[in-house]
């Protein structure tokens, strides 16, 4: 039987989160070119980690769920609360369902808002990233 110290189980663990956030970035800069070449790399980094902080807090762990919460993040801004009260309703409200239930919930809303030009359709329906690799949405 194969057995794992813990060491080494720590250690796939940092290389599968280091090898999502290349890919989380990579999708950024595919789908949302002109708000990650208006951020320096730190900065890019700091809005995603500000990002993927408020998705767990919310109890968002999926990869594809804190992915389209980064979408969120791209399209309303970094407290998408500020912006959107209703979206944040979303994911603080009770009985609501699960944290991905939630998401969707939020996602769907924001199509609604997205007719305002904000983007999130084409991301959606017809928006092809600009370079693609991986399986993030």
């Amino acid at each position: 039987m194969l057995q794992l110290r813990i060491a080494q189980v720590r250690t796939f663990d940092s290389l599968h989160h280091r090898s999502f956030l290349l890919r989380l970035r990579e999708h950024l800069r595919g789908y949302f070119p002109i708000e990650c070449q208006a951020l320096d790399e730190q900065g890019l980094e700091r809005v995603t980690r500000l990002g993927l902080d408020q998705a767990k807090a919310f109890g968002l762990a999926k990869e594809r769920d804190l992915v389209k919460f980064l979408n969120l993040i791209f399209v309303f801004g970094e407290d998408i609360g500020d912006c959107h009260p209703s979206l944040l309703r979303c994911f603080t409200r009770p009985g609501l369902g699960s944290p991905s239930l939630r998401l969707e919930r939020a996602y769907e809303l924001a199509l609604g808002v997205a007719d305002d030009g904000l983007g999130l359709l084409e991301l959606r329906h017809t928006k092809q990233p600009q370079a693609r690799s991986g399986a993030l949405p």
